[in-house]
């Protein structure tokens, strides 16, 4: 059985791949998407309006983890 990419993972870009398959494709008309009552509607550009942005002591400790995690890889 094969990983899911994070792509696939991802709810949020998931429903940008739908609005986008919704809106024809364009960019565009997903921003412009007049369709409001949509449950989806306000994650339609792909991102969470509702999630706090990261704290620089967030944003700090993700790098430091990101930088384990590749270290560990190139062990291997």
């Amino acid at each position: 059985m094969t990983k899911p990419t994070a792509a696939k993972r991802n709810p949020i870009r998931a429903i940008r791949r739908h609005c986008l398959n919704c809106s024809g494709g364009s960019p565009i008309a997903v921003e412009e998407c007049p369709s409001a009552t949509c449950a989806l509607w306000a994650f339609r550009m792909g991102e969470n309006p509702y999630r706090a942005p990261a704290t620089q002591k967030q944003k700090a400790q993700a790098l430091k983890n990101l930088s384990a995690a590749r270290a560990v890889r190139h062990e291997e």
